[in-house]
Order: structure tokens, then sequence, then C-alpha cells
């Protein structure tokens, strides 16, 4: 009787576990049109050094964010960011500021910029996420630094874009054209 009730018990067990669904995984990218393109200028403009995107803690790990309520944020454990968040980030303002303005050649933290006097541009995102609101959601700030770390122009922002449909690739597509937004503002703000 002890034999069988370990057979059933054993065979309920097996049954069980082959029953529980697989839980995906899913990794996602930032979009940008602006991304692989070749850029020239026909004159010698200023280095502008984008230092890597800083991010507030709850954007630092792999999972995408979204906001349950005005007080409650949560970070996806099965839809990831393939790449890290502000390499992602970091890259794209750098295309988009290529693209969208003429006064400055933005690039990343290089060896040439620390051997010739620059402008810095220092981006923080405190909010990178989607909301129950059905939104995607980015918001921080920025600062111009010259040469000599002195502050030239600075400024908050918050952009707020609608999601097309439910869904995380709705959500980083949503995200995507937030932050073109955001390159647009800052190109706008740049350029003489």
């Amino acid at each position: 009787m002890k034999t069988l009730l370990m057979t059933a018990l054993a065979l309920l067990m097996l049954t069980a576990c082959s029953s529980t669904p697989n839980i995906e995984q899913n990794t996602y990218l930032l979009t940008s049109d602006s991304l692989g393109r070749t850029y020239t200028f026909q004159n010698k403009v200023p280095i502008l050094v984008i230092p890597n995107v800083a991010v507030s803690d709850i954007l630092s790990g792999s999972g995408i964010v979204y906001q349950i309520s005005n007080t409650e944020t949560v970070a996806a454990n099965n839809n990831l960011w393939a790449e890290g968040l502000s390499e992602q980030l970091t890259r794209l303002i750098i295309s988009g500021l290529r693209e969208k303005q003429t006064r400055y050649w933005p690039v990343g933290t290089s060896p040439i910029s620390s051997t010739s006097p620059v402008q810095t541009l220092w981006v923080k995102m405190a909010q990178f996420n989607g909301s129950y609101t059905g939104d995607a959601m980015l918001a921080g700030e920025w600062i111009l630094f010259d040469d000599s770390g002195n502050i030239l122009l600075s400024e908050t922002f918050q952009i707020s874009e609608p999601l097309k449909q439910e869904g995380y690739p709705a959500l980083v597509d949503a995200l995507s054209v937030a932050l073109d937004t955001l390159t647009t503002q800052l190109a706008s703000t740049l350029n003489p």
C-alpha cells in the first residue's frame, strides 16, 4: 500500500510539473532611424562629449520597468533589455544629435575627448518606463558643461508617449519615440 501511494504521489508530481507552462523570456532593444547613417560636416565643429547616460536605481537592472500605480513600479522578470539601458540611451542620443543639429559633433567618452577642450552633455534618466495610464514615460534632466566644467545650460524634461497597443513590444516602440522627441528638443536647444 505504501509503495502504491508513493507511486501515485510521484505520478501526480510529474503531471503537475509537466503541465506548468514554460515562461518565455523576451529581450528588447530601443530603435532609431538614425542608427547606421553616415554623417559629415562641412566645417570643423566642437566636440560634444556625452558620457554614459545616468539612470535611476530602478532603471539600472535588466528588466523593463512598468509603473502600476501613482506610487508603485515593478521591473519585469521576463521582459528584459538585450543591452544595458544606459549604453542604449547614450548611443541613441549621440546618433540623434548627430542627425538633428550641426553645432557640435557628439561623441561618447573617448581618448580624443580627454586630450582636447570639449563641452560635455550630462544626461540623467529618472523615468524610462511604461505606465498604467497607457503611456511610455521619460523624465530626467540634462546639463551642458563648458570645457572648464562650468554649467552653460540645464533643463529638466518630461515626455509621455501613448502606446499604440498593449504589450512590451509596443512599450519599447513608444519609449523609442519618446527618446527621439528628447533628442529633437536637445538639438533645438543646442543649435545656435
